[in-house]
């Protein structure tokens, strides 16, 4: 790398293992091995952000990449320009020579002694619009009252032969059936010799304005009902959203409301709650294992602790079953040595009411909840023991008093 080139910034670099192209400040390049490498960032997502604030690199965690450098460029857009061509080769003596020189086409205003960063543009190809001609539609069929000579009928075959072999027409059917009319005859019948001058010429699509009304008439209406019918659908929709939520709250309220008229009677988990050991939390998830009664005294208990919001409602019943003392020693997947407490009895059932009573509110929310009040335990613990702390040297200072 010579003196140019390091004062220079960026570098337009082609990876080896995939052949693509990139522009990188040239402090992510190095070289071992007599290998030109370069430093790239293991995550791609803020690549770009790395790139244009020439961030170093972090020898630590980047992955070394096998790469050749094409260009040196003095700012991030030249070099973004040159490594968005794909066929980009640089022009140093380096790389000429062996069969390796290209043909430049000439160009009279080109010169040799411009530099520029910005690619060549494309020239553009202009190619001949293709006429679309229309395709002449199927010869009407035959009016019902017409019928011509033997003559006429003759030179009518051989006109439409001829003009067949011409033009290849595909005729419909309604038109074979109006030819064989026209030619079969039976001899009983009076010949009626129509002057063809007098038969209408009908175009299609020629409908009356009248017509053409009552057509778009028509197809509003059908329009307007679909709306109609659609937006009806939607309404059913949200009404029966709405009665389904309806129902969740009423029995929501009707079975707080037959909790609340019940007697307190909780004399089985009051007396072991709040858990201050890892053995008395395993003694207690027994109990609910095994005793019905203990399950729906601790239900009762879960809906009277309530709450503002879900977050406030586990902090609340988890300060009254755990103490922070115990609470230390546990965590939510028993990493660390701790007790492992996400597969307990009653956090299922207290997961099971509190997302129950939320209708909003998802087990995953839940767990990382309890998980963070868990881990804060240790400081919920030292600023305990600093209440108290205070609270004793008050009273002492009242005492002496």
């Amino acid at each position: 790398m010579d003196c140019g080139e390091i004062t220079k910034k960026y570098a337009v670099v082609k990876f080896l293992l995939d052949n693509l192209y990139s522009e990188i400040p040239t402090s992510w390049l190095t070289r071992e091995n007599n290998k030109q490498l370069c430093w790239w960032p293991p995550r791609t997502a803020n690549t770009k952000i790395l790139i244009v604030n020439c961030a170093s690199p972090n020898f630590d965690t980047w992955n070394k990449y096998e790469v050749d450098v094409i260009k040196y460029c003095t700012s991030l857009e030249s070099a973004r320009k040159n490594a968005a061509d794909s066929n980009y080769e640089t022009t140093d003596e380096d790389g000429l020579g062996r069969g390796r020189r290209q043909h430049i086409s000439y160009n009279k205003f080109s010169s040799e002694d411009e530099v520029s960063d910005v690619p060549a543009r494309s020239c553009k190809t202009y190619t001949k619009r293709a006429i679309n001609t229309n395709k002449v539609s199927a010869i009407p069929s035959c009016p019902d009252g017409l019928t011509f000579s033997n003559d006429m009928c003759n030179n009518n075959e051989g006109e439409k032969n001829k003009n067949d072999t011409e033009n290849d027409f595909q005729y419909s059917q309604s038109y074979e059936k109006g030819k064989t009319s026209c030619t079969s005859f039976e001899p009983s019948k009076k010949i009626q010799i129509c002057n063809i001058s007098n038969v209408p010429i009908i175009f299609e699509g020629a409908a009356s304005s009248e017509g053409r009304g009552l057509l778009e008439d028509s197809n509003m209406k059908i329009k307007y009902l679909k709306q109609i019918i659609r937006t009806q659908a939607t309404s059913n929709l949200i009404l029966e959203d709405i009665k389904q939520r309806i129902g969740r709250i009423e029995d929501v309220m009707r079975n707080r409301a037959s909790v609340l008229t019940n007697n307190r009677n909780d004399n089985l988990i009051a007396q072991m709650l709040p858990l201050d050991t890892v053995e008395a939390i395993r003694n207690f998830d027994l109990l609910l294992h095994n005793t019905n009664e203990a399950v729906t005294q601790f239900k009762e208990f879960l809906l009277r602790v309530g709450g503002h919001h879900p977050r406030d409602n586990i902090y609340r019943i988890l300060s009254k079953i755990f103490t922070n003392a115990c609470a230390i020693n546990c965590s939510w997947k028993g990493i660390r040595n701790n007790f492992k407490i996400a597969d307990l009895y009653f956090i299922k059932i207290m997961k099971r009411e509190i997302t129950f009573q939320h209708s909003n509110f998802t087990e995953a929310e839940f767990d990382y909840i309890v998980a963070e009040w868990l881990r804060f335990a240790k400081q919920r613990k030292r600023r305990e023991e600093m209440s108290q702390g205070r609270n004793v040297e008050e009273i002492n200072e009242q005492e002496n008093n």
